[in-house]
């Protein structure tokens, strides 16, 4: 019988595919390969490649470019489903050990309920408050919910995640609490808040009654209801960004976009305006000094008069009176205006998921990752305390203008006397620092 020895044509080819298919093999029979992303098996195999003998530093350099051809992405889908090969079935009812449980070993599911899951690491908690946390942003996002199998009594497809972040010193966010949540009911947000006040407390128990943060949340009533009755003695605030959200939709539901832009435009109504876009950043106890809250800046006989009547109704009773009315005002305000820490992660969120109600294990391993990534942000500032959240130029500029603004108004209003005319240009220039767009 003859021997036969199979050369295969392209041997650096091969000896990369045997090399991933080798890993990916292991991570199978791995039960608790769930507990690093899937991309430190890949990096693995990298490492793998680079440390063996080739005897040929071309071959090595060969087998190289084939493992990793354009990056972890040409890789993804099969590294992430081998990892996903070893998580047990999921769902609201139903999590696994490993997923219950942070890498640590410490419980990282806080609540578990058909319409509610909590997760919550107590030490990102402690060490957040260790480091100056002074501010918490709370924000929703739709369509991350997991689908559940047909057939389920479980369905919160329709519900949202909703996610708390801690604001320490310097200005470094980290998210604090992740919620999975079928309903959007002041009950609900009651149960969230609950939760989160008792891992604060965890954080401190010498401050168990005097605990006091600033919370952004947006402007929704079973929100903001459910956080004034679980945190009395915290200051409530809205998000700078939905209030102008807010004021340009109805702006633009009573047509008055085209007289501020095109060919109807009025130079009244545009100044007009301005003046109402800087009222967040005017304090309360000037409002009487701004002349475009009482009337309209036509006559009756022009078109827009009613328009412009109407949304001066709207701001009076809407913002000005109300549940709303003391939630808005960003005067002094130097950071943390908006929600956009937990607007970007969930940005982020939607990159790394890459799809609408994605799997409840992928939702929960990207939980852990973020968590990994925070505890790492935090040790960095226990090693670096002088050192802050890094900012665009453009950021920073716009920050120190929207400061220096504030700040020379703040010495008009220590004079003898503050005028209309002074009111409406400061109004005026800080319009400048509020969106125009509607969404």
């Amino acid at each position: 019988m003859l021997t036969h020895s199979c050369i295969p044509v392209e041997w650096e080819k091969d000896q990369a595919e045997r090399l991933s298919y080798q890993c990916l093999h292991n991570v199978r029979r791995n039960p608790n390969a769930s507990l690093l992303p899937s991309i430190s098996y890949w990096s693995g195999v990298v490492n793998h490649i680079e440390t063996l003998n080739w005897e040929d530093a071309e071959k090595q350099l060969t087998v190289l470019l084939h493992f990793c051809r354009k990056g972890y992405q040409s890789r993804r889908s099969a590294y992430s489903r081998a990892v996903k090969m070893t998580i047990p079935d999921v769902d609201m009812e139903h999590v696994p050990e490993q997923l219950r449980n942070l890498p640590d070993g410490s419980t990282f599911l806080k609540l578990q309920e058909p319409n509610m899951h909590i997760y919550i690491s107590d030490e990102i908690v402690k060490r957040a408050m260790d480091n100056g946390l002074h501010a918490l942003i709370g924000d929703g996002v739709h369509q991350l919910n997991p689908r559940n199998k047909r057939g389920s009594h479980v369905r919160v497809e329709k519900g949202q995640v909703y996610t708390i972040h801690g604001v320490c010193r310097g200005g470094i966010e980290v998210p604090i609490m992740f919620v999975i949540a079928r309903r959007k009911r002041e009950e609900d947000y009651i149960v969230i808040f609950e939760n989160l006040k008792e891992a604060l407390r965890r954080a401190d128990p010498n401050a168990r009654e005097h605990l006091q943060f600033r919370l952004i949340v947006d402007f929704e009533m079973a929100t903001i209801s459910a956080a004034r009755r679980v945190f009395p003695q915290f200051s409530i605030q809205g998000c700078s960004w939905h209030l102008s959200q807010a004021w340009a939709r109805k702006r633009n539901s009573l047509g008055l976009l085209q007289f501020l832009k095109g060919e109807n435009r009025n130079r009244g109504i545009i100044r007009w305006w301005r003046t109402l876009k800087g009222l967040p950043f005017l304090p309360r106890n000037c409002f009487y000094l701004v002349n475009a809250l009482r009337t309209p800046p036509v006559d009756e006989a022009h078109p827009a008069f009613r328009a412009c009547s109407n949304f001066l109704t709207y701001l009076h009773e809407t913002w000005l009176t109300g549940p709303f009315s003391s939630m808005w005002c960003k005067y002094m305000v130097h950071e943390e205006r908006t929600t956009n820490a937990a607007e970007n992660y969930h940005g982020r969120l939607r990159k790394i998921l890459m799809k609408k109600h994605p799997p409840l294990a992928s939702l929960l391993l990207v939980f852990r990752s973020f968590t990994s990534v925070a505890k790492a942000k935090l040790a960095r500032m226990e090693r670096y305390p002088r050192e802050g959240r890094a900012l665009r130029k453009r950021d920073r500029i716009r920050r120190e203008k929207v400061d220096r603004a504030m700040n020379t108004f703040e010495e008009l209003r220590a004079g003898p006397y503050l005028t209309t005319v002074q009111v409406g240009h400061y109004l005026r220039k800080m319009s400048k620092y509020t969106s125009d767009k509607a969404i």
